[in-house]
């Protein structure tokens, strides 16, 4: 099992995106937009998507969100410093995308961190052949914290689910109005060090509530539980950062998912 890694800092809101056959009406610009709903979509059952950084930027995790490929449907990534077509860094050729049903999400982890500016993504999935598109809410590039010591034991994984149900006063008949089902994700922390405690502050400051985390429980896992057990959203509260040893800290973060 490896430690929880936890992204916060998407290299794609402040990047250049280019791609082929997009709908006008439904443009790259929507990738940049937490809101996974805000969908941006390709026109057929292939395309591309290429991703400009600026400046040659560390990325150690790929995923890709709100997408309605099946799992053998494929995704080629390619990472580079050189040009936007290269593949130096990184090259998974035509792999499957292994998106679980319900998820909705494919997700990529480096072995070790690479300084790319360019990421390219090539589409194909013939499972949606009826169709003729393929739609994706979000994405996400960037770098990633992997505390030095794990999570407790304990943590919580659920579903959330926000449909209101009424019964009828006579037949008492159930009425479903239906709503989001969405992941929880709750980890406690109780032995982190000074340079954990340092990260988990930064990761406050720049999410706050209101950003977007990634969040990784186990990297070790098949790729199929991976794209289950992913979750990008955000945090409920802002944990205190509490003192329990000298030099050891204890926090918890409790993760709602994004639709």
């Amino acid at each position: 099992m490896a430690n929880v890694m936890l992204g916060y800092n998407n290299l794609v809101d402040s990047a250049t995106l280019s791609g082929a056959t997009i709908v006008a009406t439904l443009p790259l610009t929507n990738l940049q937009n937490t809101a996974l709903a805000m969908v941006t979509r390709i026109s057929g059952t292939t395309g591309q998507i290429t991703v400009d950084f600026g400046s040659a930027r560390p990325v150690r995790v790929l995923g890709v969100f709100g997408v309605g490929m099946a799992s053998a449907d494929t995704i080629r990534h390619r990472l580079s410093a050189v040009s936007a077509t290269g593949g130096e860094l990184l090259d998974t050729t035509a792999v499957a995308s292994n998106v679980q049903t319900g998820y909705g999400q494919s997700l990529r982890v480096l072995s070790a961190s690479v300084n790319a500016r360019w990421w390219r993504m090539d589409f194909d999935a013939p499972s949606l052949t009826a169709l003729n598109y393929i739609d994706i809410g979000r994405i996400f590039a960037g770098n990633i914290w992997q505390p030095q010591f794990n999570y407790a034991l304990g943590a919580e994984e659920a579903f959330e689910d926000d449909s209101r149900i009424s019964y009828g006063a006579r037949s008492g008949a159930a009425f479903v109005d239906l709503g989001v089902q969405k992941r929880t994700l709750n980890l406690n922390f109780e032995a982190m060090n000074d340079s954990d405690r340092s990260e988990l502050r930064e990761l406050q400051r720049v999410c706050g509530t209101r950003g977007q985390l990634l969040a990784l429980p186990d990297a070790d896992v098949s790729a199929a539980e991976l794209n289950r057990s992913a979750v990008l959203g955000r945090l409920r509260t802002l944990s205190a950062r509490r003192e329990t040893g000298y030099g050891v800290y204890a926090a918890s973060l409790s993760l709602l998912e994004d639709k």
